[in-house]
């Protein structure tokens, strides 16, 4: 089994905004998963016991996930989840058991149990679960994103933040301001876009955090797309890595457009949903090899897009 795969999906399960209430702490084997959650007097209703909702969570998110491991390309998601109560609880902690129990084509059965601290048996849960057929790299966030998470699945890396910023210097700005608050141990900041590193650097530098990663480390900073601006923090060692766009994408764009017009008209095969760009060079400050791939430095790029850089 793929361990990367597992720590990608436990990574997104504990940046989910409504975990940072709850909490829970999740396990997964391939199809089978475990969750813990502490028991919270604000989990209650006014009889004093967990509410429903809790027990519901705990036991799709459980089944979900047992699912999960199974699929690496595209999301899923739940058609229907039934569940049983059998007894309540009102302390300690509620422990969610999933496990798949069938796939079929594009479908998935899978069921949970809950458990009390003592182990007792307090609710069950059985559901159907579907591939959503929107694949991962569907856009650039996502593919980029998806890759990153995949790349650092081996690492012993806590995901502090995810946030989407749109492409926004502005937005990332903010965004990374407060995270730079809530955190005092950030050591990388990973961006899809060069807009939103930059944010990201205004923010790190305004806040005098350029050297704050544990140990007095520098702070990497990570980047997809070259801008002339940002690969001219690299060239000042304010950033760390661009990953640049590709100079061969406009005319692999029209090449694709042209392949979809001709299978319309019956002329050749429908082109793939997905084409695969050529590999192209990491840019670093100075050479240096990174996963077995030589970088160049920017003086070795010519193709980076906008405005010259100040």
């Amino acid at each position: 089994m793929d361990n990367s795969h597992l720590k990608n999906l436990i990574n997104i399960y504990n940046i989910a905004p409504i975990n940072k209430f709850y909490k829970p702490k999740m396990n997964l084997s391939l199809g089978k998963s475990k969750i813990e959650i502490e028991i919270k007097n604000n989990f209650f209703h006014t009889g004093g016991s967990v509410h429903g909702s809790i027990y519901f969570k705990i036991l799709d998110d459980a089944a979900y996930f047992a699912s999960q491991t199974h699929e690496k390309k595209y999301f899923l998601y739940t058609i229907n989840f039934q569940i049983n109560f059998l007894k309540p609880i009102f302390q300690g902690k509620i422990i969610s058991r999933g496990k798949l129990l069938k796939k079929d084509s594009n479908k998935f059965i899978s069921k949970a149990k809950l458990f009390d601290n003592e182990g007792n048996e307090v609710a069950n849960g059985e559901g159907n679960i579907v591939m959503n057929r929107k694949p991962l790299g569907s856009t650039a966030d996502s593919m980029r994103s998806g890759a990153f998470m995949e790349a650092i699945g081996d690492f012993d890396y806590v995901i502090s933040e995810s946030m989407h910023t749109n492409s926004s210097r502005k937005a990332a700005f903010e965004a990374t301001q407060d995270a730079l608050q809530a955190h005092d141990d950030v050591s990388v900041i990973f961006n899809t876009g060069g807009e939103e590193a930059l944010g990201a650097l205004d923010a790190v530098l305004e806040a005098n955090r350029l050297n704050s990663a544990p140990g007095g480390k520098k702070i990497i900073i990570l980047v997809n797309d070259d801008s002339k601006e940002t690969v001219n923090e690299v060239r000042k060692g304010n950033m760390d890595v661009v990953v640049p766009y590709t100079p061969l994408l406009g005319g692999i764009g029209v090449r694709a457009a042209l392949l979809h017009i001709g299978a319309k008209e019956g002329l050749n095969e429908k082109p793939p949903k997905q084409i695969v760009t050529p590999n192209l060079p990491m840019i670093t400050k100075e050479k240096m090899t990174i996963a077995g791939i030589e970088t160049i430095t920017p003086d070795e790029w010519p193709y980076a897009y906008g405005p010259e850089a100040e």
